[in-house]
């Protein structure tokens, strides 16, 4: 049994959040804190920590996501992999490692040199680092190239956020400043914003934004922090880019129970079964799948490993029956076909 609780919705979301959405269906939830005159506001209008961070605390949700979320959503992403490299790296960049990398081999250089025993400690403390930071490099690159299907994602998502800013279809707002760091070095406390401008459709350029911490560089000025309207995101952007399960549960207070595994369908749930009994629908796309994998078997192209059997049987339903399985759907059909015919070919 799966469990879902309702949450708060923000009135604002950063333009990454926003991407997080469209991408790969994650919304934000509301975080309320006080202001200086001990009012609620919601911790994504703070200008103050925007501007202690030069860009939005609230970033990408990509973090979030657990293996059931890729087995579900994204099959063609290795979540053992992907998780495996993360953890080494906690999604640092390769540039970022790189540039780690020559920093402290050049205090290892340094201290190399020395002779003293001081200098010698210091020597393999460094040599230590970088040679962490190499493995950490390592794993950097490797997330990257199982990322690969998730950056399509993402820069789907950015280029169709951008283009309905753009338009000023979705309106956005940010904190302004000066283009140059030069013209705030001279600021009085009183100098710096303390609300958010809208920012004008012309103003947007695709080079110009920052992504991870929702900014945006404009012809003459910058804006940190960049926000839109969680009610404008969902009325342009209804549905996202993931494929969705149809759910059948209970709302019990605000909690929803999902009393079984996520149909076949896409849309609309379909009637359920009565307890004990599989929906008539269920067993017929079973039988399809079962005929063509028998097929496959006769004509010496079943393929010889498990993913690609999988990608088979995926394939099948979507391109022959218009509709979807999720990967966890897909193997129990192919663990149950197996057995039964492993059971026909004892009986020859």
């Amino acid at each position: 049994m799966r469990y879902f609780r309702e949450v708060a919705l923000p009135e604002q979301m950063s333009i990454s959040e926003a991407v997080d959405w469209i991408a790969f269906g994650l919304l934000p939830e509301a975080h309320w804190e006080l202001d200086d005159n001990n009012e609620p506001i919601e911790a994504r209008m703070q200008v103050e920590s925007i501007l202690q961070r030069f860009g939005h605390p609230f970033g990408s949700n990509m973090d979030t996501l657990d293996a059931g979320y890729f087995s579900e959503f994204l099959p063609e992403v290795d979540a053992e992999r992907y998780f495996s490299a993360f953890e080494v790296c906690l999604g640092e960049t390769p540039e970022q490692l790189t540039e780690s990398i020559n920093r402290w081999g050049g205090f290892e250089n340094i201290a190399s040199r020395e002779t003293s025993p001081e200098h010698e400690n210091l020597s393999e403390i460094y040599g230590d680092k970088v040679n962490d930071l190499r493995a950490e490099l390592d794993a950097a690159i490797r997330l990257r190239e199982i990322r690969i299907p998730l950056a399509r994602r993402e820069s789907s998502a950015r280029a169709k956020l951008l283009l309905k800013m753009i338009s000023g279809e979705i309106p956005a707002q940010g904190v302004r400043l000066p283009l140059l760091d030069s013209d705030t070095d001279n600021f009085q406390p009183d100098d710096w914003p303390t609300s958010f401008n809208v920012i004008r459709p012309e103003n947007w350029r695709f080079e110009g934004v920052n992504w991870d911490d929702s900014n945006l560089v404009s012809w003459s000025d910058r804006y940190l922090g960049v926000v839109v309207s969680t009610i404008k995101i969902l009325e342009h952007f209804p549905r996202p880019d993931t494929q969705p399960l149809g759910m059948s549960g209970t709302l019990v207070g605000r909690v929803f129970l999902v009393e079984s595994d996520s149909p076949y369908f896409e849309g609309p749930s379909v009637a359920q079964p009565e307890k004990g009994r599989r929906h008539q629908t269920e067993k017929i796309l079973d039988a399809a799948i079962y005929s063509h994998l028998n097929s496959l078997v006769k004509s010496n192209n079943f393929p010889p490993k498990i993913e690609a059997q999988i990608a088979e049987i995926s394939d099948f339903v979507r391109q022959r029956l218009a509709h979807t399985l999720t990967r966890t759907t897909a193997q129990r059909i192919l663990n149950v076909w197996k057995k039964r015919h492993a059971q026909n070919d004892a009986q020859k």
